[in-house]
């Protein structure tokens, strides 16, 4: 009988180390996941802080190339703030050519973009109603057009009706 109660208590502790087996190995799967899709978060919230320093820096210089194009006031240096995102922009001088950086910055992250203005080429302006392509344009019955026409093709009016350029 002896041998008996052995067995029987082997049971109970053999289910029990099982029990503690298996949640040992859930807590550890769950645990490493759990590590993995943190990481994960942690990635993708600094790539979308990387997005918004380098819609701040764009922003620096695009809001730098206007003042500059349109003869506004300008400093050597500015900071300007775009959300969470600030962006310090940087405009050097070398004669008629304007070197513009800018340094978007979000948290720990920064992203930079530089470009170059040159003041001396020729102001070109387009002041024409219509601009067509090599295939011309071709004015159906009662059309008008109020304005100048650019056309590397030819310009034909509609054969009937009363067509208008003015």
């Amino acid at each position: 009988m002896h041998i008996r109660k052995t067995i029987q208590y082997n049971h109970g502790y053999a289910a029990l180390m099982t029990t503690l087996i298996t949640v040992g190995v859930s807590l550890t799967i769950i645990g490493g996941l759990s590590f993995f899709a943190l990481q994960e978060v942690t990635i993708n919230r600094n790539f979308i802080k990387s997005l918004e320093a380098e819609a701040a820096a764009e922003a620096g210089i695009e809001d730098a190339a206007y003042r500059i194009l349109t003869g506004k006031q300008t400093s050597a240096s500015e900071t300007l703030g775009l959300g969470k995102a600030t962006t310090t922009i940087t405009i050097t001088t070398s004669g008629v050519i304007r070197t513009i950086r800018s340094e978007g910055k979000r948290d720990n992250l920064q992203q930079n973009m530089e470009t170059i203005l040159d003041l001396n080429t020729a102001s070109v302006q387009f002041f024409y109603g219509v601009q067509v392509g090599d295939l011309g344009l071709v004015m159906g019955n009662n059309s008008t057009v109020v304005g100048n026409i650019y056309s590397n093709g030819d310009i034909s009016g509609g054969g009937v009706a009363n067509t208008v350029i003015t």
